[in-house]
């Protein structure tokens, strides 16, 4: 049960946070191009949220936050 319940949580935070549904692509090469490169974005936010010690939700709040500044 938890090792479904992780890969579920997997599956949420790709959706959310790296915008995988959103792909408007037609070809089978640039929707495989556009899911690699989201798992590879989710890969590099999950590293940073080890290293730091965070959550999923306060590393959210966070990157929202830094694009705020940013504008």
């Amino acid at each position: 049960m938890k090792s479904r319940w992780k890969i579920e949580v997997y599956h949420r935070e790709l959706k959310q946070t790296c915008g995988l549904e959103r792909c408007q692509s037609r070809t089978g090469r640039a929707q495989r191009n556009h899911i690699f490169l989201a798992i590879s974005a989710w890969i590099q936010r999950f590293k940073r949220r080890l290293a730091g010690g965070f959550s999923f939700i306060s590393s959210s709040g966070m990157l929202l936050s830094m694009i705020s500044l940013e504008k």
